[in-house]
């Protein structure tokens, strides 16, 4: 009983930290878009 809440809690934030690594990568490469031109420029 105990080990499948804790396997599920484990599963929902394995999902979550993906989630979390996926906006930021998004972020981070919309950003360095962002730059670019003005690093082309510079």
């Amino acid at each position: 009983m105990l080990n499948s809440i804790i396997f599920k809690v484990k599963l929902y934030m394995v999902r979550f930290l993906k989630k979390i690594a996926r906006i930021e990568v998004e972020t981070t490469l919309k950003f360095k878009n962002d730059i670019d031109p003005f690093a082309n420029i510079a």
